[in-house]
């Protein structure tokens, strides 16, 4: 009886998790202020575990299979297109896949190892999500004008992780540093000073492996051309060094030179932004106000409010190409998870492993 009790429950709670799965993405799409990533992934991350668990443990298939179809169809309370149904069809195919293949894996193990069964399967489960997901998303804004379909990045949370993540790939300096701590004009300064830096090595390499060969007029030339402008006094004296072989130190960056640079920099950066960037805005601020405008001049619609049709399956592909990686990540998680909740309840005696005897057949 303890059994057959967990059996419902545990298909009770994956159609519950089910549910709010699909209402956290209707309220991503519509509320403002709704948490547009961790929320779903909580509630998705639940789902998921339920239904490892339910395929693990459920023997009546029938059972399993209507749960399996409810699960996906709760998303028409928010979703009412019906082509729709097409899309949660083709999902419930991949995870009957899923069920299949974590199945076979189970019943042909010669000892349970519950993580390696789940890993068969949990990829057809996530391609599932994604289509239902995606689906979802696409037959909510279809009908919407072209500026309520363009989403809003938000500075913080996410947003800040993934710059966080950026920065160091720009320049080793900013290993240590955060997104939310550094300003525009000490970004825009590091990348200077990284790319004069630069190009003062391969300049300096060309030098030391040809210096004796080169006039003072031809030098100059060559540095002025790598640089793309004219050389600074005190660059004059470093080459005038590097020739007479009294010092091999690069050349300093002029700070006047760098300040114009910056200026002309924040100039391009304004125009991409839509607005002016004075230099004081944190640096992951500056890159949401960017993609926030990039965005709105892609949704913004050529004549009047006329809706865009080729708009939202181009965000809904972008979406599907974001979610598949991301879900694929996290299934890592799910799987541990259900492996370890499947732990517990064989120790509490919910479940239980047993040894039996099989006939196999073998080619010899």
């Amino acid at each position: 009886m303890p059994k057959k009790i967990l059996f419902h429950v545990l298909l009770f709670l994956t159609v519950v998790a089910a549910f709010f799965s699909w209402y956290s993405v209707d309220r991503a799409i519509f509320a403002e202020g709704a948490s547009d990533f961790w929320v779903p992934l909580g509630w998705f991350s639940f789902f998921a575990v339920m239904l490892s668990l339910s395929i693990v443990l459920v023997r009546k298939r029938v059972l399993l299979w209507a749960a399996f179809f409810v699960s996906l169809s709760v998303s028409f309370f928010f979703v009412h297109s019906f082509l729709h149904l097409a899309t949660v069809a083709l999902s419930w195919v991949f995870v009957y896949a899923a069920q299949r293949s974590i199945e076979e894996d189970i019943e042909t193990s010669i000892k349970i190892h519950l993580m390696k069964s789940l890993h068969r399967g949990i990829f057809l489960v996530v391609i599932a999500f994604v289509l239902m997901i995606s689906s979802q998303y696409y037959f909510s804004i279809r009908t919407l004008e072209s500026e309520r379909i363009a989403p809003n990045i938000s500075k913080g949370g996410t947003t800040s992780w993934v710059i966080n993540m950026v920065l160091p790939r720009i320049s080793p300096e900013f290993q240590q540093v955060k997104s939310d701590e550094i300003t525009t004009d000490e970004f825009l300064g590091e990348i200077y000073e990284t790319i004069i830096k630069k190009e003062g090595e391969e300049i300096k390499n060309k030098l030391e492996s040809g210096a004796s060969s080169l006039q003072k007029d031809q030098a100059e030339k060559m540095i002025e051309n790598e640089l793309g402008r004219k050389l600074t006094n005190d660059e004059r004296k470093q080459l005038e060094a590097f020739e007479s072989g009294s010092s091999l130190k690069m050349p300093s960056v002029s700070p006047q030179i760098k300040q114009d640079i910056i200026r002309e920099w924040k100039k391009e950066l304004s125009k991409s932004a839509g607005s002016e960037i004075k230099g004081d805005e944190k640096v992951s601020d500056l890159f949401v106000v960017i993609m926030n405008s990039k965005i709105d001049e892609l949704a913004e619609p050529r004549a009047g409010k006329e809706k865009s049709k080729v708009l939202p399956l181009i965000f809904t592909m972008v979406l599907f190409l974001t979610l598949i990686p991301l879900g694929s990540f996290a299934s890592r998680f799910w799987t541990g998870i259900a492996a370890g909740m499947f732990w517990v309840l064989r120790k509490a005696g919910l479940v239980s492993v047993v040894t039996e005897t099989r006939e196999a057949e073998v080619i010899r």
